[in-house]
């Protein structure tokens, strides 16, 4: 296709480029209002009160106020079972019965039912943007009183960006809202494919047909930065990837277990196989890029894998089926299994590799934690180890997939939501890190930075915590 000035292709495995990869949620999802910048704050420990900025306007028309401050939240409250009312919020302790008090106009507060370290942060993702809830509600019927149908296909945003077209599965446009409260981008339309095949949107940006895609093919990352029009983007990520198992299983719910299948894997071999070098061994309880100085796990040591095998009574090793899926964490991961396979037969260990071809069914049977083990990713959206920590291993977490249940655990990172970010918090994480040397619940395998191909000519892409990209930023050289 051809480019133009004032306008910026990119082709994606999904929609998601539109609002926001949204890390450990739904990835995509309409350009509702990110109205960075229109607001200033004042916090205490249980609330903070923001002064909204006037004469914010949405594509609509309307201005920004109180009133859509305080739909939009109760809109998101309709759902308990939503990420936002289901994790989100919850875990920054706001207040579900009240999550905003008008003050006045544009005077909002913000109430928590504890301090908090993330109660700001969660307000950055993408899905808890705010709604023009004057246009919205103006598409509400008594059987959709929040205009749900309305907003499948349609925008009202306060950002830089409106809806232009969408075609479901296939094609989103943006163009620029001209109401916008801020510096106006220098992009005035964005164009967002989808394009399943790895390599073909790796093509694509080699041959300068668009200018940014989402995953580039690992397997295509130096032949992109070896090209004339395109580079790749690594930037700092929480991205993990793990051989994560069902601690329910007999043999896996013992901690030496999972701690000789840790030191019975050699990262080093499959960051130089798998990821040609793009990625780092994952030897933390946590990702490095949350938190240093993390106490180390998982170093190679099959001699030692074989010792804590015999001590858990498994001197001989035992089966073990592993199912993956190219989805999650990528279309590699049937050798990734092979080489943990490989790895894991020396120990005594006999791995089994199953193929789920339908994605949705390999999410359905984790979810429902039917699987014995599994190849698959972790992605936290805040930057902050203690979320992280609550997201996949807290007994209470709807994202916990492993069935990891251990109340001393729980006891500390209840403890850390807890608290406001300091010495106190920290000591307390560093608690629950330590706690896992020793359970090893999830066996992080690889730390993958942000990788995004992008066009030579095109800069300003800064990879986000919440994931996606901010295209009113960018900017043609």
């Amino acid at each position: 296709m051809g480019l133009r000035p004032g306008r910026v292709h990119g082709h994606a495995a999904g929609l998601r480029h539109q609002q926001g990869r949204g890390r450990q949620g739904p990835r995509g999802g309409r350009p509702e209002a990110r109205a960075r910048g229109v607001l200033r704050s004042q916090r205490g420990q249980d609330a903070v009160t923001f002064k909204l900025r006037q004469g914010v306007k949405s594509e609509w028309g309307n201005e920004l106020d109180a009133d859509d401050v305080i739909w939009s939240f109760e809109r998101m409250f309709t759902n308990p079972r939503s990420l936002q009312a289901g994790v989100l919020l919850p875990t920054a302790n706001v207040d579900k019965q009240e999550p905003w008090t008008k003050i006045d106009q544009y005077t909002v507060r913000y109430n928590l039912t504890d301090p908090s370290a993330v109660s700001l942060s969660v307000l950055a993702y993408p899905i808890l943007g705010i709604v023009d809830s004057d246009e919205a509600k103006k598409h509400a019927t008594k059987d959709d009183p929040w205009a749900a149908e309305w907003l499948k296909t349609n925008s009202a945003s306060f950002g830089a960006y409106k809806l232009k077209s969408l075609d479901p599965g296939r094609e989103l446009r943006l163009e620029y809202n001209s109401n916008y409260w801020g510096p106006k981008p220098a992009f005035e339309e964005i164009v967002i494919k989808a394009v399943p095949d790895a390599s073909s949107r790796a093509q694509l940006l080699i041959s300068g047909d668009v200018d940014m895609i989402s995953e580039p093919p690992i397997d295509q990352l130096k032949k992109i930065d070896e090209s004339a029009n395109a580079a790749v983007s690594r930037q700092p990520d929480s991205n993990r990837h793990n051989l994560s198992v069902n601690v329910k299983d007999p043999a896996l719910g013992k901690p030496k277990v999972r701690q000789a299948i840790s030191h019975a894997i050699n990262r080093e071999a499959i960051v130089n196989s798998i990821y040609q070098g793009y990625a780092q061994s994952a030897l933390s309880p946590q990702a490095s890029a949350l938190l240093a100085d993390q106490p180390k796990t998982g170093s190679y040591d099959p001699d030692r894998a074989k010792q804590l095998l015999a001590e858990a009574g498994h001197p001989n090793g035992f089966d073990m089926t592993v199912a993956f899926n190219t989805a999650r964490p990528g279309p590699f991961a049937e050798n990734l299994g092979r080489l943990i396979q490989s790895d894991l037969q020396k120990v005594g260990i006999n791995v089994d590799l199953k193929a789920i071809p339908s994605a949705a069914d390999f999410e359905a049977a984790v979810s429902k934690q039917e699987y014995q083990a599994y190849l698959y990713s972790e992605r936290p959206s805040q930057p902050d180890p203690g979320f992280s920590l609550f997201l996949y291993l807290y007994s209470e977490s709807a994202l916990n997939k492993s069935g990891y249940n251990n109340p001393e655990f729980d006891r500390l990172v209840t403890t850390v939501l807890k608290q406001p970010s300091g010495p106190q918090r920290d000591q307390v994480v560093n608690q629950a890190i330590e706690f896992l040397v020793g359970e090893e619940p999830i066996i992080s395998l690889v730390e993958v930075p942000d990788l995004v191909g992008v066009a030579e000519n095109v800069k300003g892409y800064v990879a986000l915590p919440t994931g996606g990209v901010k295209f009113d930023e960018l900017k043609r050289s």
